[in-house]
């Protein structure tokens, strides 16, 4: 129990610092730290989990379908790529991470986003 405890402690931190650094892009030493002391967290813990998620998020971009397949941007219509990018920002604001969604959909399929644009049509009512 104290340890299903522990890890759920653990994940809500993570949640507010992705919080903070949602408000807060690129801070400054003196703005984690600040926020820290102001949330009553230590900030040392504060540093070791920014650096756990920074890098579940480098895992999140350097891994993916298109990326084992060994393709690259240059391998896709840059149109479909156009389209999947607008597509993907409706579940992130971050544009890199987008287009690696888009990339990672157009390999497992390359008319993808017509398919997607299609169905969608089909279920308006």
């Amino acid at each position: 129990m104290i340890t299903a405890l522990k890890k759920l402690a653990a994940k809500i931190k993570e949640i507010e610092i992705v919080e903070f650094l949602q408000k807060t892009p690129n801070p400054n030493d003196k703005q984690v730290h600040d926020w820290s002391e102001k949330n009553g967290y230590d900030v040392h813990e504060v540093e070791r989990l920014a650096y756990v998620l920074a890098t579940k998020f480098a895992n999140i971009l350097g891994g993916g379908r298109a990326k084992e397949k060994g393709m690259t941007i240059k391998d896709f219509d840059p149109e479909a790529i156009k389209k999947g990018i607008k597509i993907e920002l409706e579940h992130t604001k971050d544009k890199d991470v987008a287009k690696i969604i888009a990339m990672d959909h157009l390999a497992e399929h390359p008319k993808y986003y017509d398919a997607l644009e299609k169905m969608e049509k089909e279920l308006e009512i």
